[in-house]
């Protein structure tokens, strides 16, 4: 289907600012104006400050589409915000692929940040009987809000199914306090149910302060505060950019290809639950190791590390440890997996690193010490995921 048309005639196949392999039908006509032309060879539409004003506005209409679908779809009868929510991630996110960069692409990137498409729910304990209320908020009100929680587990995703589907607003409050009366839910306030669809909002301020973890319940509430304690591995950030072509193509054998793939994201917190074994809580938006634990230790001292090797312009060590950095995540992401069951082994990359790992080590004048294995300190028993499908009914109880 044509995409542009001027006076009439197909001039483009894509609308100003946009790829040409746009997942949407749009037709846009323009009549009248000097200044909207094409290039001189007649091969597509010419980029100038007229190209860039049109495909700000074509951009600014697709998103009072969203707006008016987000209200249309919210106000229904039950106020269905869960199923709002859904359709304006799925429309904005179609808009952002196609964006090719530029001003307009910016301009899309603010206004996705200024639209409503995250549920946030609410409980006002001042009164006898506790109220909670639910709104949709957008990405920049996320980011602004000082202190908020996540909570995951399969009963909260069961949830949220149900109120997609049947078109109404349930209360993960209100709803688990009636079904398990001995939960505390509702001190979790304000809480984000399906915060693993809003991971970049929730990231890019805020930290994991704490995480409360429940065998009993398989479940995990996490606490988010605004200020950045930034344990991730970013090699966009640490290595000299003079550095990066070289990087990038020793990189390519592993599967490295974009910038966010140069990138390894953990967090730290207090973990507290009923079981004193657990160092790492595994979470849909990103893994968290205790806060003061060996685990911790070691992945302190590899990023420490980097930043130090970068400096000295010591890329091949750079990749050692970055490559004994990315088995650390890869097996913590995988404790809780039957090795022998899925036929692979993600702690070889850490054994095939170690012994070298440890030589840059002592190099740099740190004495972790680094085990053998990562098995032994990331596993079934050490490492909590409450979306993980099967769950242990007769082999894990509270307290054990």
């Amino acid at each position: 289907m044509p995409k542009v048309c001027i006076e009439g005639i197909r001039v483009s196949n894509a609308l100003p600012g946009c790829e040409q392999h746009g997942g949407f039908a749009a037709l846009l006509s323009v009549r009248g104006s000097r200044r909207f032309r094409t290039t001189v060879s007649r091969s597509g539409l010419e980029i100038d400050d007229e190209y860039i004003r049109v495909g700000s506005l074509c951009a600014e209409m697709f998103f009072e589409h969203v707006a008016d679908e987000e209200n249309r779809i919210a106000n229904k009868p039950g106020r269905p915000l869960s199923q709002a929510a859904t359709a304006v991630g799925f429309l904005v996110a179609q808009l952002q692929s196609i964006s090719r960069g530029g001003p307009v692409a910016e301009l899309v990137k603010r206004l996705a940040d200024n639209q409503r498409s995250i549920v946030v729910e609410k409980v006002d304990s001042g009164t006898t009987k506790p109220a909670v209320s639910r709104e949709l908020v957008s990405p920049k009100q996320v980011r602004e809000t000082p202190i908020f929680w996540t909570l995951e587990s399969r009963s909260v995703d069961s949830l949220g199914i149900m109120s997609r589907d049947l078109g109404r607003d349930l209360s993960l409050n209100e709803f688990l306090l009636a079904f398990a009366p001995d939960l505390t839910h509702l001190k979790y306030s304000p809480l984000i149910p399906d915060a693993h669809w809003s991971r970049d909002a929730i990231r890019s301020i805020h930290r994991a302060e704490r995480v409360e973890f429940s065998f009993t319940h398989q479940q995990s509430a996490i606490k988010w505060v605004a200020g950045k304690e930034d344990i991730d591995i970013d090699l966009n950030e640490t290595v000299p950019r003079e550095l990066l072509p070289r990087l990038w193509s020793t990189l390519g054998h592993h599967g490295r290809h974009s910038e966010d793939s140069l990138r390894i994201d953990l967090d730290s917190a207090d973990i507290v639950g009923d079981s004193s074994e657990i160092c790492a809580v595994l979470s849909r938006i990103v893994p968290i190791i205790s806060k003061n634990s060996f685990l911790e230790q070691i992945w302190t001292e590899m990023r420490v590390a980097i930043g130090k090797l970068s400096l000295a312009g010591e890329l091949d060590d750079v990749i050692c440890v970055w490559v004994a950095a990315l088995a650390f995540v890869e097996v913590l992401k995988k404790a809780r997996r039957n090795e022998q069951y899925y036929g692979e082994d993600s702690d070889s990359r850490w054994r095939g690193q170690v012994h070298r790992l440890r030589e840059i080590m002592r190099s740099l004048g740190s004495h972790v010490e680094l085990p053998d294995t990562l098995r032994e300190h990331m596993n079934v028993r050490t490492v909590f995921d409450a979306t993980s499908f099967w769950r242990d009914w007769d082999e894990r109880v509270s307290g054990n």
